[in-house]
């Protein structure tokens, strides 16, 4: 396929016009075989600065900091002409990339058009449009609930870098429009027959990065290591999305779910855990500068299918630890000397953590030797070889006390990690695939209570770290956060 550049905005101004007729996709298409006017699509792309109104996030919208011109790579546009009702299929047709013309219209602004339109019937219809879908075409309209999934495909069925460039799948609806009868290819060039729709993608992006010192500091100012190693993981968004956004509650897939003593065998019904296994993706350092002050846009980041949940107080809210978006920030921390308390020597970067008393030792005997300021009894975490890990929300209503965090499609969530303020946890039990890199540690003295319960509240008691959360319109939300 050819591929093609244009900047543009998080929506798609889609003008739908009746033109010619060729190569249809026929089977079970009566309308195709006795059209009486003519059927075709030019798409327009906004000028860098338009923006479609109505196409934000939810109304509950947190950290917005604009909008984002994308990098975009165009595979194939797929046209549906349904009926009024938006329920029957009357035509389709597929444009690969060299079927389409490209131009500029007289603002500027980058225009496809498919070199061979085609022939419909005439009366109320409304258009339904799939961009970049490499799935073959429908034969039949979806329904509100009806997903594409990537159980067993991977997120990058539906979004992926190719050579810097974001193909991602769309889609877009148009409102019900007459289409006239008799309608000419010249008559559509005279504009008769065009309808306007906008599309979105499916996808949204987490881009992590960090301005983080070196040192560990705690919120006293007490400097108690350093961090090293940084990477990060995305976990939790859906492992479906629908063909057709809902914008009026802004529910997904996996909405009513509410994650609980189910946990294990329910979650990976609804979300996707796949990139836990990625351990590798590290953090860069964030590129921003004075003079351009949103350059991390310029970083691939990570996709992920929109998650989102019923928003509400402490008592209401469907967010909890285990049904709502996260990133998995993984790093080494490395005690400094003064630190820990029995003055040890650690042993491949190992050191252990008193349930109890959450001081550092070097070894487990250290955490229960009374004598040698350790605590008797208690339970100990083992940090194996000094692995940390952190978690953070991608939109959080409140950045330091959040208790919703929806993530929805079309959506940049910018993360910037400001510092880290202690050491994390030594496992996560927010993954519950068969497959955990990050396990719980096989030490008789770990703690036999989970660290991380699937049905809490999102707010942690500790502040671990701070961040910056940004969301920009593609849209892009960025937050900044000390862990």
């Amino acid at each position: 396929m050819k591929k093609n550049v244009w900047g543009w905005l998080f929506a798609l101004i889609f003008s739908i016009s009746f033109v010619a007729c060729s190569d249809h996709d026929d089977d079970g298409n009566d309308d195709l075989k006795k059209g009486n006017t003519y059927l075709g699509i030019k798409i327009a792309f906004p000028q860098e600065g338009q923006k479609i109104g109505g196409l934000r996030s939810d109304p509950t919208d947190y950290n917005p900091v604009g909008t984002f011109t994308g990098r975009t790579w165009l595979n194939t546009v797929d046209v549906y002409v349904l009926s009024a009702d938006g329920v029957t299929l009357t035509g389709s047709q597929r444009y690969t990339a060299d079927q389409i013309v490209y131009s500029l219209d007289p603002n500027g602004s980058a225009v496809v058009e498919p070199k061979e339109p085609f022939l419909t019937t005439a009366g109320d219809k409304v258009i339904y449009v799939i961009i970049n879908n490499s799935r073959p075409l429908l034969t039949a309209m979806p329904t509100a609930t009806d997903t594409m999934s990537i159980v067993g495909s991977g997120i990058a069925d539906l979004a992926s870098v190719v050579q810097n460039l974001d193909l991602v799948v769309m889609t877009g609806k148009s409102a019900v429009t007459n289409i006239a009868a008799g309608v000419s290819a010249d008559d559509v060039k005279a504009g008769q027959n065009h309808v306007k729709l906008s599309a979105v993608r499916v996808a949204s992006r987490a881009i992590v990065t960090t301005t983080a010192p070196t040192n560990v500091t705690t919120k006293a100012g007490v400097t108690i290591g350093t961090i090293s190693n940084i990477t990060y993981s995305v976990a939790q968004g859906g492992n479906g999305v629908y063909y057709i956004q809902d914008t009026t509650t802004y529910k997904t897939w996996g909405y009513d779910y509410i994650s609980g003593s189910d946990y294990l065998t329910t979650a990976t019904q609804y979300y996707d855990y796949s990139d836990l296994l990625n351990t590798t993706d590290a953090v860069p350092a964030n590129p921003a500068t004075a003079s351009d002050p949103r350059a991390f846009l310029n970083l691939n980041g990570k996709f992920l299918l929109e998650n989102t949940h019923l928003s509400g107080d402490p008592s209401t809210t469907g967010y909890r630890k285990g049904n709502t978006a996260y990133v998995l920030v993984r790093a080494i921390f490395t005690p400094a000397t003064s630190a820990i308390t029995d003055g040890g020597e650690l042993t491949n970067g190992t050191f252990y953590v008193g349930e109890t008393d959450n001081r550092i030792y070097s070894t487990t005997a250290a955490a229960q030797n009374a004598s040698g300021g350790g605590t008797n009894p208690q339970d100990v975490r083992t940090y194996q070889g000094g692995k940390v890990l952190y978690y953070i929300w991608l939109n959080p209503d409140v950045i330091t006390k959040p208790y919703n965090s929806p993530v929805i499609r079309n959506n940049i969530y910018h993360i910037n990690i400001n510092s880290f303020q202690t050491f994390g946890f030594n496992w996560n039990p927010l993954n519950p695939g068969p497959d955990n890199p990050d396990p719980k540690p096989a030490n008789p003295l770990e703690p036999p209570t989970t660290p991380i319960l699937p049905n809490d509240p999102l707010s942690l008691d500790e502040t671990y770290m701070t961040v910056d959360i940004t969301v920009l319109d593609w849209t892009v939300h960025s937050f900044g956060i000390d862990l």
